[in-house]
């Protein structure tokens, strides 16, 4: 197995990276010399873990040192979910730079495919408020991150929580291609489906919490579970004798997939790194893949509410429902002025679920109402 990955773009991304959330300021020096003293070269951060000085303010000291050049680094970070807008892109890269301490990112990802106005909340947990949430064109967006390339702020820029629908819209809407979607994925949550629409548009994909994030201890259905406690696990590290997590690790690997795992303790730094000099069997790879229970730890309910659809007009001649704020549906008749366009909110429900279309309307010289589709998005109820 490679040590790295050649993107759709030629870029070479090292297979193993090496995750920055929740690392104190205090400490991020320490960690970051031991990660590099372990061997580990590409360092993954976002705008809004919060780590990108420290992790910037320590990578400018190793290469002072001598201990690592920038050239040989590969850096990632996210545009934040509260810099979506167009109009923020550029200047939001540009902060990062300058956290970070270089002219330049190696990867620069969407972090999350949903916005929010303010600062208040870094990303779309299911706490924020409705009245938060912020619904710019993703494709304007993509645009803007696209000029990042053609600046040279971004070597490659690429996506980070995405499902298959949101990554094909933008795919296929991309001057310059997505070549990375960060995810979610471990034993217990593979998102095969996701991962062979990515690969069949030559996107790679980048696992996160590739071990099940067990510093969080994560809580499921009121009961806690580790994947470290996995007997199928057990038993496969117990044959190979190799820790639980090179197992989790290397069944992601041998997936194709990039890790970024995360850890402050030394030796589980350089473990999480032995894991090219063995293979796991093709049985062993089947038990493994039979664990997946989509046991999801990280929850974005706002990346549901994305948009699906391109923007084209469209005829109609019957009332259309609006939605007041306090969420309940209502009919409203529509009778626009000719040639003034006006806004207005277009929802359908289903059983659990709500399609909310923003749209602009105006009469055509026949007397058909056109409906100018601005934006449409799903938001899939909790039920």
């Amino acid at each position: 197995m490679a040590d790295s990955f050649v993107l759709s773009n030629g870029q070479i991304i090292p297979g193993i990276g090496f995750g920055t959330s929740r690392i104190s300021q205090t400490d991020m020096r320490d960690v970051i010399f031991d990660a590099l003293e372990s061997g580990y070269r590409h360092f993954d951060t976002a705008h809004a873990y919060r780590t990108e000085s420290a992790l910037g303010e320590a990578l400018q000291d190793a290469i002072i040192y001598n201990k690592v050049s920038r050239s040989e680094l590969y850096i990632t970070t996210k545009l934040p979910t509260y810099h979506m807008r167009k109009d923020n892109v550029v200047s939001s890269l540009r902060e990062s730079l300058k956290n970070l301490r270089i002219d330049y990112i190696d990867l620069y990802l969407v972090h999350v495919p949903a916005s929010i106005k303010v600062e208040s909340e870094y990303i779309p947990y299911p706490s924020c408020s409705t009245d938060d949430y912020d619904y710019p064109d993703i494709i304007d967006t993509w645009r803007e991150m696209e000029k990042l390339v053609d600046a040279g702020l971004a070597r490659a820029i690429g996506l980070s929580n995405f499902n298959a629908s949101q990554v094909e819209r933008i795919d296929n809407n991309a001057r310059i291609k997505p070549v990375v979607n960060q995810i979610e994925c471990h034993a217990y949550l593979q998102q095969n489906k996701l991962v062979d629409v990515c690969k069949r548009r030559n996107i790679s994909v980048t696992a996160y919490a590739p071990l099940g994030s067990p510093g969080l201890q994560i809580r499921n259905n009121g009961r806690y579970w580790d994947l470290f406690e996995e007997p199928v696990i057990l038993k496969i590290a117990k044959c190979h004798q190799r820790t639980p997590a090179q197992i989790c690790l290397r069944h992601l690997l041998q997936r194709g997939l990039i890790l970024i795992p995360k850890t402050e303790n030394t030796d589980r730094m350089r473990l999480n790194l032995e894991i090219k000099n063995f293979s796991l069997t093709k049985q062993e790879m089947e038990k493994l893949s039979k664990l997946d229970s989509n046991k999801r730890i990280f929850s974005f309910n706002g990346g549901k509410m994305h948009i699906q659809s391109d923007q084209y007009n469209l005829k109609i001649n019957k009332p259309i429902l609006n939605i007041t704020n306090e969420h309940k549906l209502k009919q409203q008749n529509i009778t626009p002025t000719r040639r003034n366009n006006i806004p207005y909110s277009v929802f359908s429900t289903t059983k659990n679920l709500i399609e909310i279309i923003t749209v602009e309307l105006e009469i055509s010289d026949n007397g058909a109402v056109i409906v100018d589709i601005k934006t449409r998005l799903k938001l899939k109820m909790e039920i």
